[in-house]
């Protein structure tokens, strides 16, 4: 499934289109379908993101204060600052929800040790 679309391309863009379709004796449409593809990933980026960053940033700042005062507790920042604090995360959220059901906050547990980084490998298949 996709949508029909009609573009007007730069010249040295369909040229080079044109190059890599004969290399690989595929059709040009196929060749700028996968060229877009990959610039455009299928994972979904939240129109909140940079928001998103804002509040992560705002904790990192604060992280030191908090320590001394909540650590091992789970906290809740936004528009920047502390807005909430708990031991028990469901209550926490329970309280985020209710104040901030539409917006942006960012809940975590402070703690001494080092963030944990996460990488999530996804393999593409190509024929």
């Amino acid at each position: 499934m996709g949508t029909q679309v009609t573009l007007t391309l730069p010249d040295h863009v369909y040229r080079q289109a044109q190059v890599a379709a004969r290399r690989e004796q595929r059709p040009v449409p196929e060749v700028l379908v996968d060229a877009l593809t990959e610039a455009f990933p299928a994972v979904y980026i939240s129109p909140d993101h940079e928001r998103m960053e804002q509040e992560q940033a705002a904790y990192a700042r604060l992280r030191d204060s908090l320590l001394e005062t909540h650590e091992g507790q789970y906290v809740a920042i936004h528009g920047g600052q502390l807005v909430d604090a708990d031991a028990d995360e469901i209550a926490l959220l329970r309280r985020i929800n209710a104040r901030y059901p539409d917006d942006i906050v960012h809940i975590r547990r402070v703690t001494r040790g080092p963030d944990r980084e996460l990488r999530i490998y996804s393999p593409r298949l190509v024929d």
